[in-house]
């Protein structure tokens, strides 16, 4: 278990070793030194040996001189490779940030850039874990997301009349049907991980931060609530649902529950009920009375 609460903090490296080689997470890293071990080198890094493990996939305590470790929780730097056409306003402007950053962050003067040039777009430093009462204070913009009762839930109508409507756009397409078949192995690394309402980290998360942090690996950024998740993307009906679509569930909130489909009617989502990241069927009672939409946000092709 304590592997699993660690473990998405690998998945960002797990994506760039399965291909995603256009845009990613540059962390920093770490060369392995004769006589090096795990205790000595969490230590000097201030990051856990259980932390250090999952972020480089190892299973045992042995260490290879000049093995590269990532180091976790360390500063991040999201990295864009510069493709043929492109130009410094057209990069800002996809990673959402202004002409003078992208400049700044590169210490650019010049407008020209060469094909395969990569250009730091956002560097997220190391953030220290909110204390409990401020984390929880976030419950009131987060999810309330309640599975115990089938009684209490709301009317698909009230949903919709509450403002759920999608933008009917798609943020994104998938390369390829392997970038589709990897997002799919990716959320499933998130099983086991621990439920927190309002949380987004380690020590816990609910089903919208879970469903952002999967797709932030994917390079597409969503809102963070349940609620401004269902008005993003293209509507779907629950027939042609296809890997990576959004599914929302009426609670004691319109839109107060999403996880993600994932193939043969189920999906994956941070159970408040079962405190963890679970696979559930779209079949099963609770959730078949509590559906209420579905939403695309990566499309395979212009018919999807």
């Amino acid at each position: 278990m304590k592997r699993r609460i660690f473990l998405w903090m690998g998945l960002a490296a797990l994506c760039i070793v399965f291909g995603l080689q256009t845009e990613g997470l540059a962390k920093p890293q770490y060369v392995v030194k004769p006589g090096d071990n795990l205790q000595k080198i969490s230590k000097r890094l201030g990051v856990s040996p259980e932390a250090l493990k999952a972020a480089n996939q190892i299973d045992g305590d042995s260490l290879k001189a000049r093995q590269v470790l990532i180091i976790p929780g360390k500063e991040m730097k999201r990295i864009h490779v510069v493709r043929k056409g492109e130009t410094l306003s057209s990069i800002a402007r996809k990673n959402a940030i202004s002409l003078d950053s992208l400049r700044a962050l590169n210490n650019i003067r010049s407008s020209r850039l060469r094909i395969g040039q990569k250009l730091v777009v956002s560097v997220t430093p190391q953030k220290k874990e909110p204390a409990p009462d401020a984390e929880a204070s976030l419950s009131g913009d987060a999810d309330v997301e309640e599975e115990g009762s089938d009684g209490d839930f709301l009317p698909d109508n009230l949903a919709e009349s509450e403002g759920g409507g999608a933008s009917a756009e798609l943020l994104g397409r998938w390369r390829n049907p392997d970038e589709q078949q990897l997002f799919v192995r990716v959320v499933r690394g998130f099983l086991g991980a621990p439920y927190r309402l309002g949380g987004s980290s380690v020590r816990g998360l609910d089903c919208s931060a879970f469903v952002k942090k999967i797709y932030e690996f994917f390079n597409i950024s969503l809102p963070r609530t349940a609620r401004e998740q269902s008005r993003v993307g293209l509507a779907v009906s629950r027939e042609d649902l296809i890997p990576g679509d959004l599914v929302f569930f009426n609670t004691r909130r319109p839109f107060g529950h999403v996880g993600i489909y994932i193939g043969n009617n189920e999906f994956i989502h941070a159970s408040s009920r079962e405190k963890r990241v679970t696979i559930n069927s779209l079949d099963s009672a609770y959730f078949n009375k509590r559906f209420v939409k579905a939403i695309r946000v990566k499309g395979i092709d212009e018919g999807a």
